[in-house]
């Protein structure tokens, strides 16, 4: 609907045949002409949006000057009425830009009005209501300039238009059927708002309107009033939406004025509506509460069309929107009974900012649901205290804009579709679970971060189910997960992390990741994909677990390029299965044979040194690596340690690296592995700069042995001895370098 006065009717000129002037928004007739009872189907080039309009007349209209020449493409027409009297009115856009109301009377005479007399330009004719036919002359400023017509099937030319009947200024509770409290331009109308009617409220103070039978009236309107509460008693309200072909789609408006507050509040009974559209002005500040007892059916909802509006159904009210609804401002969802169904999308914030709130054991039924739509919104998604959703469709937390999702105390949500955190480039998303008792069931897949930056956190007991989960899915898609402290999260088929961007699992402490099977990859160009497991960020010692179930395919692992287990944390899969490239790491356990293909770095890059623990078997490819870093004499504590249950076969090469300003003695030992049993040995040995380290393998360890510094360029004693005087001037420089000129005269 319109933002004009409703007790005028707009018709918006969209286009013309080429060299037409269009000026929008005209306001062309009174209510009692107002609204459309047919959509002509107007022949092109030529294209026509009316809003609150009868009927349209044009496309054939001519319009001849003195000179004989037709000028049909700058003249269009619309017609309005006949009211009951036979009044009726002509919007007529003659040469140029003019434009002109044109009053046709009962007898279907045309008399000049024009819009702006400064323009000159003055019309005059008659109108034949029932051929729908219309012809007379122009004169411009004063001079005969030619004659015209408008000529179209007479089925555009609308019966009695809908009829205003107002409601003004009571403020104690009355009866909908008193004929006293409603008024119509037509003095000759007195009665009841009826089926083809629209019942206008714009009182100034809270009223409240009793109904003792039901009622059928065209549409519902609420102009800068404080207050209407409809006692419904039980009895239907149907609003039918008949005269309304203005494209607004709506049948109950609140805020058509761009001043005051419009609250329409609904008990005990039942509402059928076409459309409810809230604050459809600017500057307007709609609410609609479904309350105890009250059922509203709509097709569609739109809560804030032109400025920020409030859907509220509160203590056993129900809301249904067939075709699904818009939220800009707020909707809420609340207390036991409590319900809102939509059958189709609901979007929490298109191009504008909205919040959706569901507590106190509400409930709601959604198909597709968006949270922060376009770009620039910034919306949210609150479900919690008990209550419970369920979207039949896909779920977007972040389509382009900025969207929260949280689910808490108790809450349940279940999704049927694929859920996208941060669906797009550059939108971010974020959802947080957090409460025991609260879950989300995911039937299809959770993308974090599809294409832009989202987050998932599990926290303080709560439960995610999903189906699959994949994060960071394109290039650009930034995800991660973090399973806190006494949460669990499940997956019944894999995880990919870093499909085609990056992303980062962390499980805490105590808490648990179940999966068929755990891909982590690093295909994307942004970042890396990591599984931290135990969490590496506070060096807990609790345990944590991810554990993989078998797979179809007889997998049961993961197949990660980065993962890091923290010490006390067990990974409880069978294998896992190194890319090429990929690094596994931390202070943890794995209890599966491990095949190594990339590199193996005991202690990690979070957690420093350490002992990094397999309980199974460990193979080394001859292209892989196992780093070792040493800052001290202390196994464990001060330098790296892999131990392996079972059998080690060994291959491809140990990396050596000083860490701190630790700076070993010739002769000094690093027991840096241990095993049952051991198949081959390192085809290279990879030295720090300055020193070089002998491998002793045993029976059951693996021992570093520092030896003397590596020489210099010049070899043997001679070229050692020729660098005496640097090494002395070194001494008074460093300790460092102190040390190693003692070991090179060992």
């Amino acid at each position: 609907m319109s933002a004009t006065h409703p007790r005028e009717s707009v018709c918006l000129l969209v286009s013309l045949f080429a060299g037409s002037m269009i000026m929008p928004g005209v306001a062309a007739a009174q209510n009692a002409f107002g609204e459309c009872t047919c959509t002509p189907d107007l022949p092109d080039p030529l294209t026509i949006i009316v809003e609150d309009c009868a009927c349209v007349l044009g496309g054939s209209s001519l319009f001849q000057d003195n000179s004989g020449t037709s000028r049909e493409a700058r003249t269009i027409g619309a017609v309005y009425g006949p009211d009951a009297s036979g009044n009726g009115k002509i919007l007529f856009q003659g040469f140029a830009s003019f434009l002109t109301i044109l009053e046709v009377s009962a007898n279907g005479v045309v008399s000049p009005s024009p819009l702006d007399t400064t323009q000159g330009l003055e019309i005059s004719g008659t109108l034949d209501f029932s051929n729908c036919t219309a012809s007379g002359t122009a004169s411009f400023n004063g001079e005969a300039y030619g004659t015209w017509s408008l000529d179209r099937d007479p089925e555009y030319c609308g019966e009695h238009a809908c009829r205003i009947a107002t409601w003004d200024s009571f403020s104690s509770t009355e009866p909908f059927s008193e004929v006293s409290l409603w008024s119509y331009e037509d003095a000759s109308v007195s009665e009841v708002p009826s089926e083809n009617d629209v019942a206008l409220f714009n009182n100034g103070s809270q009223t409240t309107v009793t109904f003792s039978t039901d009622v059928t009236n065209d549409r519902l309107e609420l102009e800068a009033s404080t207050g209407i509460e409809l006692q419904l008693g039980g009895f239907l309200y149907e609003l039918t939406g008949a005269c309304d072909d203005s494209g607004s789609g709506s049948s109950i408006v609140l805020g058509n004025v761009s001043s005051g507050a419009d609250n329409l509040f609904i008990e005990n009974g039942r509402v059928l509506a076409d459309g409810v559209t809230l604050s459809a002005d600017v500057f307007t500040d709609s609410t609609l509460t479904v309350s105890t007892g009250a059922s509203v059916v709509v097709n569609s909802m739109r809560v804030g069309l032109a400025s920020e509006a409030t859907l509220v159904v509160v203590s056993g009210g129900s809301l249904s929107t067939l075709d699904g609804a818009t939220v800009r401002g707020g909707a809420g969802v609340s207390g036991a009974g409590s319900s809102w169904t939509a059958g189709a999308s609901v979007v929490i914030g298109a191009s504008n900012d909205g919040s959706l709130l569901v507590e106190d054991s509400g409930e709601v039924q959604f198909g597709q649901v968006t949270v922060a739509e376009n770009a620039g919104s910034t919306s949210t998604a609150t479900i919690q205290g008990g209550a419970i959703a369920t979207f039949s469709d896909f779920l977007v937390v972040g389509e382009e804009g900025n969207g929260t999702m949280t689910l808490a105390s108790g809450a349940e949500l279940t999704t049927a579709g694929v859920c996208s955190i941060a669906a797009e480039q550059f939108s971010q998303g974020s959802a947080t679970i957090t409460g025991e008792d609260t879950s989300w069931v995911a039937e299809d897949t959770i993308n974090v971060g599809f294409g832009g930056e989202g987050s998932l956190l599990i926290e303080l007991g709560a439960t995610v189910n999903a189906s699959v989960a994949i994060l960071g899915n394109v290039e650009n898609g930034r995800g991660s997960v973090e399973v806190a402290t006494g949460s669990l999260w499940l997956v019944e088929g894999a995880v990919q992390v870093g499909l085609g961007g990056s992303g980062i699992i962390t499980v805490d402490a105590d808490a648990t990741l179940s999966a068929d099977l755990v891909g982590v990859s690093s295909l994307g160009t942004i970042g890396t994909a990591t599984i931290y497991i135990g969490d590496a960020s506070t060096g807990s010692n609790e345990k944590a677990t991810v554990s993989a179930q078998q797979t179809s395919d007889g997998r049961n692992g993961i197949i990660t390029r980065s993962l890091i287990v923290d010490e006390g944390a067990t990974l409880n899969v069978d294998e896992v299965v190194f890319e090429d490239g990929g690094q596994v790491g931390g202070t943890g356990t794995l209890t599966f044979d491990v095949t190594n293909t990339g590199s193996l770095t005991p202690g990690g890059a979070e957690s420093g040194v350490g002992t990094f623990t397999i309980d199974g078997d460990y193979v080394q490819s001859g292209d892989a690596t196992l780093d070792i870093e040493l800052g001290g004499t202390v196994a464990g504590s001060d330098y790296d340690v892999l131990t392996v249950s079972g059998a080690a076969t060994l291959a491809g090469v140990l990396n050596v690296s000083l860490i701190g300003d630790f700076a070993p003695r010739s002769g000094d030992r690093f027991t840096v592995a241990n095993y049952a049993t051991r198949d081959g040995v390192f085809s290279s040995i990879t030295n720090p700069d300055g020193f070089s380290f002998e491998a002793e393998y045993g029976g059951t360890s693996l021992t570093l042995i520092a030896t003397a510094l590596q020489p210099s360029a010049g070899g043997g004693l001679c070229g050692a001895m020729g660098m005496i005087p640097l090494l002395l001037m070194a001494m008074t420089l460093s300790g460092y370098r102190a040390i190693m000129w003692r070991n090179s005269l060992r």
